[in-house]
């Protein structure tokens, strides 16, 4: 059977595969939720050290699937460790998108002062707010406070972890962004209405490596895990067997 790793980029938390998850398991899938920054310096070279040798010790095929600023840590640990494929949302693909490069670009500035900006009692209220997560969605309803509150808090409570986050951001520079490989069977599930990563997505889709599927959520935005999990599951799920009968 096939092992559904889900990995959520900083500073969204694992909460945010919730429905997906419940998707998945109400089909008797394996599915484990990867829990980024939990260790070790926080750096993506870190994490794709962490994240390799937990799939080495998989007794199971692995399908990683990343969202957000997880999208490079994805195609990293797909390159060093045999996955069965890679599933990748929205988020930087060889470049950044304005999401992360604008969370880039915060965890750059003096470390107390990123520390204060990621801090729950400043980080929350903003994405809570109707210029922060709401715009992520079709429906701004799907993100109310307590959804955004379980997505990001529990990454941005811990102060260790919350340091980890600054230092992650900070790592994803340009030389860090990659296309995913020719070796690797990818599926790419991007909402393709996301106006964060909507230039990116279009640029890679005219030299698309014919090993990667392209099976957009229509109508998706940037949140579209969270917002339409259901169709993104079934998906995954889809592509998932389509590899197996293919190999």
């Amino acid at each position: 059977m096939t092992s559904f790793w889900f990995i959520a980029g900083p500073p969204f938390d694992t909460p945010m595969w919730a429905e997906v998850v419940r998707r998945l398991q109400d089909h008797d899938q394996d599915t484990h939720c990867w829990p980024m920054l939990t260790e070790g310096v926080g750096s993506l070279q870190s994490e794709i050290v962490r994240l390799v040798a937990a799939i080495n010790a998989s007794k199971t095929p692995v399908v990683l699937i990343g969202h957000g600023t997880a999208v490079p840590l994805v195609i990293a640990a797909a390159q060093q460790a045999d996955v069965s494929g890679i599933v990748l949302s929205n988020g930087p693909l060889g470049e950044q998108d304005l999401l992360s490069a604008g969370l880039s670009r915060m965890a750059q500035l003096p470390k107390v002062l990123a520390q204060r900006l990621l801090s729950p009692s400043v980080a929350l209220p903003l994405l809570a707010s109707s210029v922060g997560l709401r715009r992520t969605v079709v429906n701004p309803y799907v993100m109310d406070r307590d959804t955004t509150v379980a997505i990001c808090e529990p990454i941005l409570s811990d102060p260790a972890r919350r340091a980890r986050v600054q230092t992650y951001l900070t790592s994803l520079n340009k030389d860090a962004l990659q296309a995913p490989s020719m070796e690797t069977p990818a599926l790419l599930c991007w909402g393709d209405s996301d106006a964060l990563s909507s230039r990116i997505y279009n640029e890679f889709l005219k030299n698309c490596p014919q090993n990667i599927t392209v099976d957009p959520v229509q109508g998706g935005r940037f949140f579209h895990p969270v917002e339409r999990p259901w169709e993104l599951a079934d998906k995954v799920v889809n592509w998932a067997a389509n590899q197996q009968t293919t190999t």
